[in-house]
């Protein structure tokens, strides 16, 4: 005996492939313009997000202040989930 086909319907409607953005182009793909703003992952949103990095070799506080503003500009985009435990 099959599978009954209320359970057929069920399973096809939920399979389905990945979606591939891009188009093979030689030149690559860009998501948005200087002036769009872009959300990963049910992110709400934002523009580019921007980093001012010290210049120069940092001390300790510079590095960890770099690092806290690169986080938080990942997090910003939804591209890390950045949960503290």
């Amino acid at each position: 005996m099959g599978v009954p086909l209320g359970l057929q319907l069920i399973e096809r409607a939920y399979t389905m492939a990945a979606e591939t953005l891009g188009n093979g182009a030689p030149d690559g793909t860009v998501l948005g313009r200087t002036d769009d703003k872009i959300g990963f992952y049910g992110a709400t949103p934002i523009t580019t997000p921007t980093v001012a990095v010290t210049a120069s070799t940092p001390n300790a506080a510079e590095l960890a202040a770099d690092m806290i503003a690169l986080r938080t500009a990942l997090v910003n985009l939804g591209l890390i989930d950045a949960t503290e435990l």
